[in-house]
């Protein structure tokens, strides 16, 4: 990747992570506001209408955009993949939650949510399947689907 790719995939990212925590700091006000906790019985629901909705909209923005492609084709697929890691210590908090009775158990891997075998399995997929091309492409598409 070029000196130019890189500063612009750097700036995008800048941006990008600029948006994603404002729009983080907007959905916990809502949430401490207890936006999402009142009229649970009407249509649409409001998480759908101020959270779900806009995500939905950016990402199809993000996609369906000469520059969006451009800067998704620009990130690296190592990265992404050992980003999953993440799911191990969210995947454990969730936990600490469900035992301190404050989310359900079916968030956590007690409930059936296997979520952090993608975390756990992540480091060893980035380094043997995208950096060593050890497994072949129907193994990491078939990881990809299924965590």
């Amino acid at each position: 990747m070029s000196l130019a790719n890189r500063e612009s995939t750097k700036n995008n990212a800048l941006k990008i992570t600029l948006g994603l925590t404002v729009w983080l700091i907007i959905q916990a006000a809502l949430s401490l506001l207890h936006v999402y906790h009142s009229h649970t019985q009407t249509l649409p629901l409001r998480i759908v209408l101020l959270g779900v909705f806009p995500a939905n909209c950016a990402i199809l923005v993000l996609l369906s955009t000469n520059q969006g492609r451009n800067f998704i084709d620009s990130l690296s697929l190592v990265h992404y993949s050992y980003l999953n890691i993440i799911r191990v210590p969210l995947e454990l908090v969730l936990w600490w939650l469900f035992l301190n009775k404050c989310v359900p158990e079916s968030m956590t891997f007690e409930g059936r949510n296997f979520v952090i075998i993608a975390g756990i399995s992540a480091p060893f997929i980035a380094y043997f399947g995208i950096q060593q091309h050890k497994l072949n492409k129907q193994i990491l598409l078939g990881w990809n689907f299924i965590c």
